[in-house]
């Protein structure tokens, strides 16, 4: 028999969810900035506190289903900011607010719904082309911390060992934090050789750790040339580490539903420590040089290629390393362990066919590319902070803002830096809210305003965090320098942004603006709702996102 279900028009639905995104919005807030407050998530007997805001909005869900649509909107938009750049998410909560309530308060008004998207969607476009002259590449060792710092809520001990981290490991290295074995609840940074690779788990089920993650440490490696089809192909392997008490993972090309399923349904009772990761690369060609590297950094052999199973040998080829942490799409070997004559070997072979003199070994250009990154990656170390706390609630509140600090870093390496504070937004907003496009309509002029005026709130609560008077800063900033920025910290205005370290990665505003109006303009669109009275609201993600295309993601870099 079907649930009753209940059906709402489109004034009710929209006001629901806006009074859903309204209050998920308003607690992640409290977040944001250097004089941002904690907030405490009381979950079962082990509560704890935190001023990381995806780990506040991962959180929030609401009894009133369509409510409940508007706070997974806001993690939805807030969870794909942090995925691709690793920070920004209490900035895209409060865009996602502002946005939608100046969606709103156009509609209530009589607007028509097509002409205001039009206008967002011009406005948007107009806000990432400007936002564009803002931006300065890192240059130096100061804008690594300073970028850090800022991300870390100002805290000079995380800026220092994110800083230290990263200068110990070069362009192609990897940082990875771990929990301190200090009684004192010290934090220190340790380095080792190791690898990064795009790819993760086959199953969810074998995460054992904290953010969807597994973890070994000591681990074994099983490599395997050709796709495990069958269970009774592997299972000598897991046998035999289970004996003698290892945690073995298995990397393939793939792996058939039946070989997922049994292995992951036995990693998650605890049967077996055990784990199956996809192999890297999506050509054969790049999976199989791939495949060697990871052999060549582990001391491994190839199960099907250098060795058979009749020949295999688990003390000498099986691969090793000290810590392996894998994710959904990323998988870190810490501490490899191999033969150092071996490994240059190894290398040198690589450099070798970059330089060869033999025609019939000819490379291309994007041939030549890639083994050069290939080597890039091979040659960068691992850079461990071992995060120390004196309680656990401290321990993982510091190890959300090393994280936060952490991925800001990453992107601002790779994207630039702009001034921090939402002041370059606050300064856009007057061109977009005074926008004239050729045949455009009343209710587009419109749709710049209230867009341009949602651009300000993320400096006017910064400046407001700090007790100072919004209406007596904004004006100043409003000048044409474009280093100008405002200093939550002490509550003024300072000339330039770079020199003091006030700075926000670009990757981080450019897509909390993209996804952020990707949310409002779904929210234009709804035009009724349907609940089922189901005793259990499922907190699973949804899909009603417009998301920005592949090719908007890159244009405005």
């Amino acid at each position: 028999m079907a649930s009753p279900k209940k059906l709402y028009h489109a004034k009710k639905t929209k006001d629901a969810i806006l009074t859903g995104i309204y209050e998920a919005t308003e607690l992640t807030a409290v977040t944001l900035g250097p004089k941002g407050k904690l907030v405490v998530v009381a979950k079962g007997s082990d509560p704890r506190t935190t001023k990381d805001g995806i780990s506040v909005i991962k959180e929030i869900g609401f009894s009133d289903p369509l409510m409940n649509v508007g706070a997974q909107l806001v993690r939805e938009a807030s969870h794909k900011v942090a995925y691709l750049a690793g920070d920004g998410t209490t900035s895209t909560a409060i865009l996602v607010e502002k946005f939608c309530e100046a969606a709103n308060k156009l509609c209530s008004q009589g607007a028509d719904a097509t002409e205001i998207k039009r206008g967002f969607e011009i406005a948007r476009d107009a806000t990432l082309e400007q936002l564009k002259s803002y931006v300065e590449k890192i240059t130096n060792d100061d804008d690594i911390r300073h970028v850090a710092k800022v991300s870390a809520n100002g805290d000079d001990e995380i800026a220092d060992m994110v800083l230290e981290a990263f200068k110990g490991i070069g362009d192609d290295g990897v940082v990875t934090l771990a929990d301190s074995m200090s009684r004192k609840g010290l934090t220190d940074v340790a380095f080792s050789s190791g690898l990064e690779l795009e790819s993760g788990y086959a199953s969810q089920l074998f995460a054992n750790s904290r953010g969807d993650a597994c973890e070994f440490t000591d681990p074994v490696f099983l490599l395997c040339w050709k796709p495990v089809t069958e269970f009774e192909t592997i299972s000598p392997w897991i046998e035999k580490a289970h004996r003698d008490g290892e945690s073995l993972v298995i990397i393939a090309p793939d792996f058939s539903d039946e070989v997922i399923s049994i292995c992951a349904t036995n990693a998650a009772k605890k049967t077996v420590s055990v784990c199956l990761v996809f192999g890297p690369g999506n050509q054969k060609t790049d999976r199989e040089d791939l495949l060697r590297d990871v052999a060549a950094i582990l001391g491994a052999e190839i199960l099907g290629e250098t060795k058979a199973p009749e020949e295999w040998k688990h003390e000498t080829d099986m691969g090793h390393c000290e810590h392996v942490l894998i994710t959904r799409n990323k998988t870190i070997f810490g501490g490899a362990r191999h033969d150092e004559k071996k490994f240059e070997t190894y290398l040198q072979s690589l450099r070798d066919s970059i330089n060869s003199d033999d025609s019939s070994e000819a490379k291309s250009e994007y041939e030549i590319e890639k083994i050069k990154q290939r080597l890039a990656h091979l040659s960068g170390g691992i850079a461990t902070i071992r995060v120390g706390g004196l309680t656990t609630q401290e321990l993982q509140e510091k190890k959300d803002r090393y994280e936060d600090a952490i991925c800001a870093v990453r992107a601002a390496m790779g994207e630039g830096i702009i001034p921090g504070a939402g002041v370059p937004l606050l300064k856009i907003s007057k061109l977009v809210s005074g926008l004239i496009v050729e045949g455009g309509t009343l209710a587009m002029s419109a749709a710049f305003r209230e867009y341009g005026s949602a651009l300000k709130e993320i400096a006017w609560r910064l400046i407001g965090s700090c007790g100072a008077d919004p209406y007596e800063a904004i004006p100043a900033l409003m000048c044409d320098s474009k280093k100008i920025c405002f200093d939550a910290r002490d509550g003024r205005v300072i000339e330039d942004a770079f020199a003091t370290g006030i700075i926000d990665p670009y990757k981080v505003v450019r897509l909390a603006v993209l996804y952020a109006t990707g949310v409002a303009l779904t929210y234009l669109q709804i035009g009724g709702g349907i609940t089922h009275d189901a005793p259990n609201l499922t907190m699973d993600r949804i899909d009603p996102l417009v998301e920005p295309t592949e090719g908007m993601l890159d244009e405005y870099k």
